[in-house]
């Protein structure tokens, strides 16, 4: 059975059985427990995810402490709030109102059910594994309460940030900006970008060694052929590709530049258009980088501008290389790794590999006249090659 199909029948059975739970329970344990479990959750990412963040060194992957010390918080809330919410369901039987306790229950009972399974499908992709995570991503009954539930409840950015410790994708560069630079407004909607973000993919993986899933982003650059970072890949064997509007694909790695932080995935029937590569970007081009950060299902275009470009020596993951960067102003986050930077034109002039350690709004790439090779050598890549291993948590 498809995973997507199996998704679909699970969130459809859960649903029904919230609504007759929720009609046995009455409103007053079902409200109560939703309230207790919120409690719970909101009480995890207040206390747990600062103090991970806090107290964690740099290697230490908060993973199972966060995911344990939460599920403890929202099942502890949720069973105080089912203790008190039975006093609403004592006094509602005692005036002749247990079936507006019942219905007001079913009802409650569904709609706690609907938001679980959408903050299920938001934090799969940070914890599960890249299998699980684009079954879900491709369910068809999760898009569709996705667009009912608020988007509050579907944030989960504090989360990913203690989730997210381990992945190389901060620098340090000579000669970069000592302060945050401004960021003109780009035209994100123009009919170039718009053109050019249908080839820029989703890039997952179960990356054993780390114990947990990485997400970048990628773009494709040949028939079947898609671009990342070498850091986006690392110790992955079976990468999951997916393009908007697509299902998913699993490809292989074929080409691997650790020094460049370059990567290329093949895949079989990834349906999209390559994208062009422009060299010779200058100082004060508008730009805009698409990727998807914290692993988001949906495409995001942040705008850009470049700095400058110039050969340095970057730092990375402890280690020091002389490279040529591109130096952007954009705010990116985890995510963006292995995107491109687009000009106004919707040509790449840049692969997304890193922000900087210290300021805000500085972003890294590969310049196009790097990856230029690598791109025209592309479609001949067809034999698998080993991705390294990623940071062991």
């Amino acid at each position: 059975m498809d995973g997507a199909l199996l998704v679909d029948l699970l969130v459809v059975v859960t649903l029904l059985t919230a609504v007759l739970s929720g009609w046995a329970r009455g409103l007053g344990r079902t409200v109560g427990a939703l309230a207790g479990a919120v409690g719970g959750a909101l009480l995890a990412l207040a206390v747990v995810v600062p103090w991970a963040e806090e107290r964690l060194g740099p290697q230490t992957s908060p993973t199972l402490l966060v995911v344990v010390a939460g599920i403890l918080c929202v099942v502890t809330g949720a069973a105080l709030g089912t203790a008190l919410g039975g006093l609403l369901h004592r006094a509602l039987a005692r005036i002749r109102l247990g079936w507006l306790d019942a219905a007001g229950g079913a009802l409650a009972g569904s709609v706690i059910t609907a938001v679980i399974w959408v903050l299920v499908a938001a934090l799969v992709p940070v914890v599960g594994s890249a299998t699980v995570t684009d079954s879900v991503s491709s369910s068809r009954a999760l898009a569709a309460l996705t667009r009912v539930v608020p988007d509050e409840l579907q944030d989960r950015t504090a989360l990913a940030r203690a989730l997210e410790r381990s992945q190389p994708w901060l620098a340090e560069v000579a000669g970069s900006p000592s302060q945050p630079p401004s960021i003109p407004a780009v035209d994100v909607d123009s009919a170039a970008l718009q053109s050019s973000s249908a080839s820029v993919v989703r890039v997952s993986g179960d990356a054993r060694a780390c114990r947990s899933v990485v997400t970048g982003s990628g773009f494709v650059i040949a028939p079947d052929r898609v671009m990342t970072n070498a850091h986006v890949v690392a110790g992955v064997d079976a990468p999951v590709v997916r393009a908007p509007g697509e299902l998913p694909v699993t490809g292989r790695v074929v080409y691997v530049d650790e020094r460049q932080d370059l990567a290329v995935v093949a895949t079989d029937g990834l349906d999209a258009p390559a994208l062009s590569l422009r060299t010779g970007a200058r100082s004060g081009d508008v730009a805009v980088v698409a990727g998807y950060p914290h692993g988001v299902r949906q495409l995001q275009l942040e705008a850009a501008q470049v700095v400058g470009q110039r050969s340095t020596i970057v730092t990375t993951d402890g280690q020091s290389r002389l490279r040529r960067v591109l130096t952007l102003a954009s705010d990116i986050q985890q995510g963006n790794s292995g995107g491109p930077v687009l000009g106004s034109d919707g040509h790449v002039i840049g692969v997304v590999f890193a922000k900087a350690v210290a300021v805000d709004r500085v972003a890294y790439a590969v310049p196009a006249s790097v990856a230029a090779p690598v791109v025209e050598r592309a479609p001949g890549m067809t034999e698998a090659v080993p991705t390294g291993s990623c940071t062991a948590a």
